[in-house]
């Protein structure tokens, strides 16, 4: 959490997901399938996770927990904002 401010790590993970979509949209004007894309970012989410937890092994346990998050929202029909 950014500065343990959960209004700004919001403000931040929004802004990131808003670069992250943009460069989706420029991936797919370049002729790059949907699955190439979402594929490519599954890999980068892997890199980035990495620079935080150190290794392959840690990063994907920590991307499954977040993924529990994602999947506890939408099953409680929660969305989160875009």
């Amino acid at each position: 959490m950014t500065n343990d401010d959960e209004d700004q790590s919001m403000a931040a993970i929004e802004l990131c997901r808003k670069i992250n979509r943009s460069a989706a949209a420029k991936f797919h004007e370049r002729g790059i399938c949907p699955e190439d894309v979402a594929i490519g970012c599954l890999y980068s989410t892997l890199d980035v996770a990495m620079e935080l937890k150190g290794g392959p092994v840690a990063a994907i346990e920590w991307l499954r927990t977040g993924l529990d998050v994602l999947e506890r929202d939408a099953m409680a029909g929660q969305r989160r904002a875009h």
